[in-house]
């Protein structure tokens, strides 16, 4: 509901004026009109504290300037505030000398104090720690979850946040909020819940890193609309929380909305349903899933990627560091009769080269071998590409099929056994393995097949016959890219 006259007043920040809803703080209001206010102790969607002090500014009264904290003073008619008077400059300066005394250790203070040109305390330390009373992770636990697991505990300079008996508690349901909201980093959660911790992994970034549960499907998503995960959701679990829909300005959140079915009458069909990577662990002697630094080829690709969960660098999962010696395995789940995939995926072998190209831009020095059972690179200058890979940038390409990885300990590395060009037994060690899975149909696809009435072949791709290759059993439905067979993208788009 807009707000009548009567319920407006008139601020001026720095020269802007505007009409505001009374009852709003400073801080807001400021916001309001672009005017950046430092804070640390102050959230959208939480109730104003002001214990911080970094907010502090000057208003205008009849005595003269006074300092307030922005957070939680509220707006009068006609109120005039200054944010960068050399007194709101020397005041801010002094809490964040006194804070850096406080929190010592913590890297997010001490960014935020130099942004505000304070990079060392004139302040006898207090000690080791990092928290400083901001309060922010208690009242999003008690405020938002509903919870209270965590509390201020003690007065003056024993003060502190803890919970109830200072032990691990299944009051916290272990949502993270309170870590989130922190701004120095002082909160660890496994001191402060008796559950399990379970980061958010999605499947876009292959489980490799985790995301927030209110998140764009992929930078590249159209419509470019964030949708909220319900299975890790807090507030759809739990029916708590709701954080999102109150500092949503645009008021797009609706925690009602429900799918529904449309029906459309149209003249012809295309079917496009892709296909899914080989499931890595039905092939358990090669260590995925229990090996962090066997990944897939998809998840490598995601390390590539400049938007990806290391930004394009190549690191192992095991320890962040990056890779010196880096192998390809190719084959797994394809031509194989032994998991039903006695074709070949086509792709793979020019997408491990790639790979291989682009890790040894990202990473100089780094050493790569490819093992391969037949190197398939039938397309326009495909094998050119391959020679390129072997005679300039130095990648090892090895006929030898590996029977399986194994992880050695303390270092995490992998051990692999091959046959060389002597057919002699050779031992080498990787720092990591990329798997290059094969490609195939997806699972619940047979089911949808049957629904539709387009019938597949043995492998579980769309039939076809060889003079009408986009044609299904079905008249009007037709079959796309590599619901027929596996392609690469330029097969596909033709």
């Amino acid at each position: 509901m807009d707000a009548t006259a009567s319920d407006l007043v008139l601020v001026n920040v720095d020269g802007r004026t505007a009409q505001v809803p009374r009852g709003t703080t400073v801080l807001d209001a400021a916001r309001q009109m672009g005017v950046a206010i430092p804070t640390l102790c102050n959230y959208r969607g939480l109730t104003p504290y002001g214990a911080c002090r970094v907010c502090l500014v000057e208003i205008e009264t009849a005595r003269g300037g006074q300092l307030v904290a922005s957070c939680s003073h509220p707006v009068e008619n006609n109120l005039v505030v200054h944010t960068e008077t050399e007194s709101v400059k020397e005041a801010r300066q002094t809490v964040l000398e006194l804070l850096l005394a406080q929190a010592p250790d913590s890297r997010e203070l001490a960014e935020a104090a130099a942004k505000l040109g304070v990079k060392t305390t004139p302040f006898q330390p207090a000690g080791e720690g990092k928290c400083v009373l901001c309060g922010l992770c208690t009242r999003v636990c008690s405020e938002m979850m509903g919870r209270g697991a965590i509390s201020f505990f003690g007065r003056g300079a024993s003060r502190e946040i803890r919970t109830a008996f200072d032990r691990p508690t299944d009051q916290c349901q272990a949502c993270g909020a309170c870590a989130f909201v922190c701004p120095t980093g002082a909160i660890d959660l496994k001191t402060i819940t008796a559950r399990r911790l379970k980061p958010h992994m999605t499947a876009f970034d292959k489980y490799l890193t985790a995301r927030p549960c209110i998140d764009l499907a992929h930078p590249q998503a159209s419509p470019r609309v964030p949708t909220i995960d319900r299975e890790t959701c807090i507030h759809f679990k739990t029916g708590e929380c709701g954080l999102c829909s109150k500092v949503c300005q645009a008021g797009a959140i609706d925690y009602d909305q429900a799918e529904e079915t449309v029906q459309l009458e149209v003249g012809s069909v295309v079917l496009t349903p892709g296909f899914e990577a080989f499931d890595a662990t039905r092939r358990g002697e090669f260590g995925f899933g229990f090996a962090p630094n066997v990944l897939s080829n998809v998840q490598f690709e995601r390390m590539l990627s400049a938007a990806g969960p290391t930004l394009g660098h190549v690191r192992r999962p095991s320890d962040g560091k990056p890779p010196m010696r880096l192998a390809f395995i190719q084959c797994v789940g394809s031509r194989d009769t032994g998991c039903d995939n006695d074709y070949c995926s086509s792709v793979c072998c020019m997408a491990a080269t790639k790979e291989a190209i682009l890790a040894k831009e990202h990473e100089p020095g780094l050493d790569v071998t490819i093992f391969f059972l037949d190197l398939r690179a039938f397309g326009k200058d495909f094998d050119r590409y391959c020679e390129r890979a072997k005679s300039q940038l130095g990648v090892h390409f090895i006929r030898s099929f590996i029977s399986r990885t194994y992880e050695m300990p303390g270092t995490r590395n992998l051990g692999v056994v091959y046959a060389d060009a002597d057919m002699k037994q050779t031992d080498a060690e990787f720092d990591m393995i990329v798997l290059s899975l094969g490609l195939e149909p997806s699972a619940t696809l047979q089911e949808q097949a049957q629904r539709m009435g387009v019938v597949l072949n043995r492998w579980g791709f769309a039939k076809t016959s060889e003079l009408c290759p986009l044609d299904t059993s079905r008249p009007g439905v037709f079959v796309g890219g590599a619901f027929q067979e596996p392609k690469d993208i330029p097969d596909t788009v033709m």
